[in-house]
């Protein structure tokens, strides 16, 4: 019994309930997400968890039928420095579950890029840096 309250708790927290750590399939990637659900909104929060500037990224929202990504591109002084947080707000149908959210794509200031790019704006934005 205590293997399945285990179990539960530890799928209620993957399956993006709300405040829970949302950084995606890989630990290791340079973006932590944490998310709030309030009053028909979803609030998520965006630290830049790596070592270097981020130059680009690219964060994803699925909610049943509704899929959104938002995408920031910095430069000179307005990077997105190592610790920093970026807040972002998408409007959700409350009829839906829990949405998931996620990093498609984050181009770092070596030039490195980490993501799996599944969305188009994923893809746009990772071809831009190969003009």
């Amino acid at each position: 019994m205590r293997i399945v309250v285990a179990t539960v708790a530890l799928l209620s927290m993957s399956l993006c309930i709300p405040g829970a750590d949302l950084s995606g399939r890989d630990e290791t990637g340079p973006i932590r997400l944490t998310q709030v659900i309030k009053d028909g909104t979803l609030r998520i929060s965006a630290k830049n968890i790596s070592r270097q500037p981020i130059l680009a990224y690219v964060i994803a929202m699925e909610n049943g039928a509704q899929a959104e990504t938002h995408h920031d591109f910095f430069t000179g002084r307005d990077v997105f420095a190592p610790g920093k947080k970026v807040e972002l707000v998408f409007a959700i149908s409350s009829t839906a579950g829990a949405p998931r959210v996620f990093v498609d794509y984050v181009r770092l200031a070596d030039n490195s890029n980490w993501g799996n790019r599944i969305t188009d704006d994923g893809k746009d934005v990772s071809a831009s840096f190969q003009k």
